[in-house]
């Protein structure tokens, strides 16, 4: 088993170019053969995302990313990090 970890530049609040930078970089580690690629804590909508945590429409974006992100692993392992909501706190 080949683990990558992907140290990627993400930015604040962008949560659809993070996105994009993570599933190329599923890609690029999918590629080179490895099984499970590693992002860093809060990939998806950047770090810190402060005041942000509190406006519902960016946790739904957040949670719609780790979606498409998934859509792009296929039999790969991608461990991504994003705020999450718990269930029951809609």
């Amino acid at each position: 088993m080949k683990i990558a970890i992907a140290q990627l530049n993400y930015h604040v609040g962008n949560i659809e170019a993070n996105t994009a930078k993570i599933a190329e970089a599923i890609a690029r580690s999918s590629k080179s053969g490895a099984d499970i690629t590693l992002f860093s804590e809060l990939s998806v909508c950047g770090w810190p995302p402060f005041d942000m945590l509190y406006r519902k429409e960016f946790i739904d974006n957040c949670m719609k990313a780790a979606n498409t992100i998934a859509g792009h692993c296929g039999q790969h392992i991608a461990f991504v990090g994003l705020p999450w909501r718990a269930a029951g706190n809609e």
